[in-house]
């Protein structure tokens, strides 16, 4: 009886221990748990806000881009006006050129668009969204892509003589390649 009693003892102590050893495993397996689920919700946490930020990023770029092309298409107009003015008969006999109420308004409109091309911009820098510089420049695969070319013997061949659509970089890498007309060496006439 005193033998089962002491191996009855030793058992509990035994059980005592592994248990207090689970116990001890469990609560480190839940930290490891823990951390690693907290991870993972900062993980898609950042790609959704990565996700956001480049839709944003998106329209932003889109709405820039319409604001410069009618800012262009106002500028154009300004210049037909004031080209059909300087024709008129006011200058013509008065030698001088009479207020014109439609160009000072398509003044206002440009100005307008500038401002607001102004504040993209600076809401782009905010986004560390940058425009890639193209006209005149090499041209690189990488951020462009040559949606024409034209032979030049002005320029090297491979250089950018038209920017047709801007392309942007986004924290270092290309967020939207730049549409570009590239220049190309003449073709040498056939010798008969």
């Amino acid at each position: 009886m005193t033998a089962l009693t002491q191996e009855n003892k030793l058992q509990g102590r035994a059980f005592q221990e592994l248990s207090r050893t689970l116990a001890g495993q469990a609560e480190k397996i839940a930290e490891e748990l823990r951390a690693v689920y907290a991870e993972r919700e900062r993980i898609v946490q950042r790609d959704a806000e990565r996700r956001s930020r480049r839709e944003a990023l998106n329209a932003l770029v889109d709405l820039r881009d319409r604001l410069g092309r009618r800012r262009e298409s106002v500028r154009v107009r300004e210049l037909e006006i004031a080209g059909a003015a300087r024709a008129g008969w006011w200058t013509r006999v008065f030698g001088k050129q009479a207020a014109d109420p439609a160009a000072d308004a398509l003044g206002a409109l440009i100005r307008g668009y500038e401002l607001g091309i102004e504040r993209l911009d600076q809401t782009l820098a905010e986004f560390n969204a940058r425009e890639i510089r193209c006209q005149g420049e090499s041209f690189d695969p990488r951020r462009m892509n040559a949606v024409e070319s034209e032979e030049s013997a002005a320029v090297p061949g491979g250089t950018v003589l038209e920017v047709y659509r801007s392309g942007y970089e986004w924290n270092g890498e290309v967020f939207r390649p730049a549409q570009v007309k590239v220049s190309r060496a003449p073709a040498s006439p056939n010798k008969e």
